[in-house]
């Protein structure tokens, strides 16, 4: 980040003309943006108005993202003080940042609760446990504890496969039947051909699953998990929560797609509803004597 010490005198410009700036949060992976309209600009502050949903975030975060025509930038700000009453805060310690923030042009929602999975890949002799982190249209992003974490595991471009359990994704209905890409070890030699025992990445224990060998079997199956297959995107390591988060792009042709986007209309739904009700909830208590 660098300094700005000139965005007083901006912000004063943009006051003076009546012109409104534009606040970027994120609220659970989805982008809150919103004009506000400046009301004060003090020394070193500005007052700003702007909408019930971009209170939230500012109550929630503690900062926000300015830009403006006027801004050669992007700009991160405090919250210093939240008025729910009047639907206004006061914003300082601006600081000009660099990346192309606000440029998001995916909703990446994240789950209500914690969904436990597993992942593999090619060079793994056994699925190992993963939380989902968060899904957009074309991925999704997975959380490794460090301790489990071996970078030879998870190099860019690495084909992986995700396994996650269909009810935590609110899905109910049949999926297409796929062949399994891997087996446990050793036991391949003592099974027929047309059957074999695969490690079960969710419970840890062995079940038998049947290949599709002729017509007459069912070409869908009841869905207990649902199994992505993408490449990992990118590695990016979080210290302060002793993990590591692994951005998968997945595959065009996965069917289990579908079911992702049925997920993140939903819980898009269900995050802006808790957004309204944040809301309420803290107007109300704002207005308490």
């Amino acid at each position: 980040m660098e300094p700005a010490p000139n965005l007083i005198s901006i912000f004063d410009s943009i006051y003076r003309n009546r012109k409104e700036i534009r606040l970027l949060n994120v609220f659970k992976g989805i982008p809150i943006a919103n004009t506000a309209a400046l009301t004060d600009v003090g020394v070193s502050s500005i007052n700003v108005k702007t909408d019930p949903f971009q209170m939230v975030c500012l109550y929630r975060e503690r900062q926000t993202y300015i830009q403006s025509e006027a801004i050669p930038g992007t700009v991160l700000a405090s919250v210093s003080h939240i008025d729910f009453a009047k639907v206004e805060g006061v914003l300082s310690d601006f600081q000009m940042v660099k990346g192309n923030i606000g440029a998001r042009n995916q909703i990446r929602v994240e789950p209500d609760s914690p969904i436990q999975g597993a992942i593999m890949t090619n060079t793994m002799r056994r699925p190992l446990t993963a939380e989902l982190a968060d899904v957009s249209q074309d991925g999704l992003a997975i959380y490794i504890k460090t301790r489990f974490f071996f970078a030879d595991y998870y190099k860019v471009d690495t084909p992986i496969t995700v396994f996650i359990p269909a009810a935590s994704l609110h899905y109910k209905g049949e999926i297409p039947r796929t062949a399994v890409k891997w087996y446990m070890e050793n036991d391949l030699k003592a099974r027929s051909s047309s059957e074999t025992l695969r490690l079960d990445p969710l419970a840890g224990q062995r079940r038998q699953v049947s290949f599709i060998t002729s017509a007459s079997e069912p070409l869908y199956k009841k869905a207990t998990e649902i199994e992505l297959r993408g490449v990992i995107a990118n590695v990016h390591q979080d210290t302060l929560r002793n993990r590591y988060r692994v951005g998968i792009r997945l595959l065009r042709e996965d069917p289990a797609r579908a079911i992702l986007m049925q997920f993140i209309t939903q819980r898009q739904t269900e995050i802006i509803n808790e957004l309204r009700a944040v809301y309420n909830l803290l107007s109300m208590i704002s207005h308490q004597p």
